[in-house]
């Protein structure tokens, strides 16, 4: 069964030109876990994960990301962050075998 896909996008408050192209919003993506595994595969330090990772859930270059006004980049990681909170309506069903 296929879940809609629920994606944000970021309104740019600082613009950015990368290779002659203008940003002025980002559509972000939910994360999975092949794009952590990506991330911590290509990059050592947490920074260039983190970069590696905004990247590759808003489909742009990396440079694209180095461009961010801190503002913008913040309200990047807000979104990202948000991905990976457990919405109040859904529950997570865990269980322990018991001896």
């Amino acid at each position: 069964m296929a879940y809609p896909v629920k994606n944000e996008v970021l309104t740019l408050q600082f613009p950015v030109t990368f290779n002659e192209k203008e940003y002025t919003t980002l559509e972000f993506r939910r994360p999975k876990v092949r794009d952590n595994l990506i991330a911590d595969k290509q990059n050592q330090a947490d920074a260039d994960k983190e970069i590696a990772l905004m990247a590759l859930l808003s489909d742009v270059e990396q440079g694209v990301i180095h461009e961010l006004d801190m503002m913008d980049y913040v309200a990047g990681q807000q979104i990202i962050m948000g991905f990976q909170k457990q919405d109040s309506g859904s529950s997570v069903n865990t269980s322990t075998k018991g001896s």
